[in-house]
């Protein structure tokens, strides 16, 4: 073997390295609840360690493919910027439409509304809302940047994104146990919302080739309106509802499997751009 094809990074089979990170990411999720169910209070050390897993490991599983280079090319898509002003509203404004909605079809229902529907300045710029900042990048380079693209990549554009919902519920569990109690039905909500999320987050990633600023945007505006419009039982299973509702809108618009799949290339670096006119798992990498 000559020299320049011994030091030429070898190429990363789709798919090859999700097993090992789904498993870690959900065998955190399953430790973390335990020490949350066998302990009382907020295990905040534990919960900030759990919260940024997801990045290290999938850039430790980059490096082991591409080396230097292919981890510079997945934190680069954090500032992937240039995409159409559209997928910043749905990043931006599809959180807030729906959570609003949702407690507004629960007080016509005859249920009883939010004491405030809207927090204090104060309270919606709080240290601990702009703390989660950083906490939701470290996250959605793992899960977006490494994890989402390689399950669509292996198992199809939507049973993709829905194995990496079902998982990372798993894996939420873990950070809302080590954060606080939660009881049974709360539990529900976790893996029912993150399953919701992920074709909508699959959607973004696909149609801006790959962008993790958008899935950033989106993940902040989940987490902030859902502090900033407090709400009860009634109004978070509607807007659980309507986020499904947003779901199937977009696995609707993901590529849908042919009679005989193409396969797919080989990825040299984890940055994915959509090829038009090629269907599902023929994403092609950017360079």
């Amino acid at each position: 073997m000559s020299g320049a094809a011994h030091d030429r990074p070898r190429a990363l089979v789709p798919g090859e390295s999700l097993g090992p990170f789904l498993a870690a990411a959900v065998t955190v999720g399953a430790l973390g609840t335990v020490v949350g169910l066998l302990s009382s209070g907020a295990r905040p050390i534990l919960l900030v360690l759990v919260a940024i897993s997801p990045t290290p490991f999938g850039a430790w599983l980059v490096w082991r493919e591409h080396g230097r280079f292919g981890v510079t090319r997945l934190f680069r898509r954090v500032l992937r910027w240039r995409f159409s002003p559209a997928y910043y509203a749905i990043a931006l404004l599809l959180a807030p439409a729906i959570t609003l909605s949702a407690q507004s079809i629960a007080v016509l229902s005859g249920h009883e509304g939010p004491d405030d529907w809207i927090l204090s300045p104060t309270a919606a710029l709080s240290p601990e809302l702009l703390l989660l900042i950083p906490g939701v990048i470290l996250t959605e380079i793992g899960w977006r940047g490494f994890a989402l693209p390689a399950a669509m990549l292996r198992l199809g554009s939507v049973v993709g994104a829905l194995v990496i919902g079902v998982a990372e519920g798993v894996w939420n569990l873990g950070l809302v146990g080590l954060g606080a109690d939660t009881p049974p039905l709360g539990a529900i909500a976790v893996l029912g919302s993150a399953l919701a999320w992920s074709p909508i987050w699959a959607f973004l990633t696909q149609r801006t080739n790959g962008s993790l600023l958008a899935t950033i945007l989106f993940h902040l505006s989940l987490l902030y309106w859902a502090d900033v419009v407090p709400g009860d039982a009634v109004g978070a299973a509607v807007a659980l509802a309507l986020y499904g509702v947003a779901a199937v809108w977009a696995a609707t618009r993901l590529p849908s499997p042919r009679t005989r799949r193409p396969r797919p290339p080989t990825l040299r670096v984890p940055g994915l751009q959509g090829a038009r006119g090629r269907g599902l798992g023929r994403w092609r990498t950017r360079t």
